[in-house]
C-alpha cells in the first residue's frame, strides 16, 4: 500500500503565511475599492494630488503582498514536489546509482555498530597535504599504540588503497571480510584518533530525480552507509567533484552538522585535494538523522541539499 510521510513544519508555516498574505490582500483590495470611489469624488473637486496619494498608500502594500505570495507559492510548490516524491513504492530503491569515490559514493546497508569514540577532537585537518610514507608510518604508530613497523606499514597501505583505486571494494565491505577494512578499523578502535569537529559534506549522484528521492527516503529519516566511507571538509569539492552530474542526472549534497566518529584523513589520502575525513560508517556508527526541514530542491541545478547529523 502506498503511504506518504507527513509534511514538514516549514510547509505548514508557509501555508499559514500564504493564507495571512491573501487575507491582507483581500482587505487591501476592499480598501482600494473605497479609494477608487473617493477618487471619482475627489476628481470632481479637482483634488487629484490627494487622490493619487491615497491610491499609492494602498497600491504599494498590495504589490508587496503579491511579491510575498509569489515567493511563498514557489517554496510551497517545491515542497509539494518533494512530498509527492516521498511516496513509498516498496523496496529500498538503491537501483542505478553511479559510483563515486572519496567524499561521494553510495548509501545504505549497515553492520552492527560498536560504540568506539576517540578521546579528543579537532576542528582542523592534521595537515593540508599528503604525508610522506615515513610521516604516515609515524602517525599510524602514534594512533595505534603497540603496533610494530610491519603492522603500521600494512595499515598505511590499506588507507592508501581505500583513498585510491580500491575505494569501492572497501566501501561496500559491509561484513568486514576485506583485510583492508580490519586494518583501517584498528585506527578507530584504538580510540586515539581525533574526531573532526565542524561541518562535513558528502556528494552523491543519481540517474534521475525520482531515483535520488527514492533512495533518500528509503531509510525513513535515517541515512546509513554500508562500511567505511568519507566526507569532505570542503563544500565545493563535495558538490562539484562528487555530486556533479549531467543531463537528467541529479545530485545530493549532504551537510553533516554533527559528526561523532569521522577523523581527519587528508594527510593519509593519496588524493589530498579532496580534503577528506574518514568515517567508519556502518562498522562503528549508528547512521545519520536526515533533517528534512532543511531540505532544498534546486530544480534548475538538479541538486538536492539537506542536512544530516550523526546519531
Amino acid at each position: 500500500m502506498t503511504s506518504v510521510i507527513g509534511d514538514s513544519t516549514e510547509v505548514r508555516e508557509l501555508s499559514k503565511k500564504l493564507i495571512c498574505v491573501v487575507q491582507d490582500i483581500i482587505t487591501l483590495n476592499s480598501q482600494n475599492k473605497n479609494l477608487l470611489n473617493d477618487l471619482g469624488r475627489l476628481s470632481k473637486d479637482r483634488s487629484l494630488e490627494t487622490a493619487r496619494q491615497a491610491v499609492y498608500e494602498v497600491a504599494e502594500p498590495i504589490l508587496a503582498g503579491l511579491d510575498d505570495v509569489k515567493e511563498t507559492c514557489s517554496k510551497l510548490g517545491k515542497y509539494a514536489d518533494f512530498l509527492a516524491s516521498m511516496e513509498n513504492e516498496g523496496g529500498s530503491g538503491l537501483g542505478g546509482q553511479t559510483g563515486d569515490n572519496g567524499a561521494g559514493s553510495s548509501p545504505h546497508g549497515s553492520s552492527s555498530p560498536v560504540a568506539h569514540k576517540p578521546v579528543n577532537t579537532t576542528s582542523t585537518q592534521v595537515a593540508n597535504r599528503e604525508f610522506s610514507h615515513e610521516e604516515k608510518l609515524n602517525w599510524v604508530s602514534s594512533m595505534v599504540p603497540g603496533c610494530d613497523p610491519a603492522e603500521a606499514g600494512q595499515i598505511v597501505a590499506s588507507m592508501e588503497a581505500y583513498s585510491g583505486a580500491d575505494f569501492s571494494r572497501i566501501h561496500w565491505d559491509e561484513d568486514g571480510t576485506q583485510p583492508e577494512t580490519g586494518d583501517i578499523l584498528k585506527v578507530f578502535d584504538a580510540g586515539k584518533a581525533p574526531v573532526y569537529k565542524g561541518n562535513l559534506y558528502r556528494g552523491l549522484k543519481f540517474n534521475s530525480y525520482h531515483e535520488a528521492m527514492k533512495v533518500l527516503m528509503a531509510g525513513g529519516g535515517t541515512w546509513s552507509e554500508p562500511g567505511i566511507t568519507s566526507f569532505s571538509t570542503d563544500r565545493n569539492t563535495a558538490e562539484n567533484s562528487f555530486a556533479s552530474h549531467s543531463g537528467e542526472e541529479w545530485g545530493i549534497l549532504f551537510t553533516c552538522t554533527e559528526n561523532k566518529t569521522a577523523i581527519p584523513f587528508q594527510h593519509m589520502s593519496v588524493c589530498s585535494w579532496e580534503s577528506e575525513v574518514l568515517s567508519p560508517g556502518g562498522h562503528r556508527n549508528n547512521g545519520w538523522n536526515i533533517d528534512f526541514d532543511s531540505l532544498v530542491v534546486d530544480m534548475d541545478k538538479h541538486m538536492i541539499y539537506v542536512d544530516i547529523n550523526e546519531k
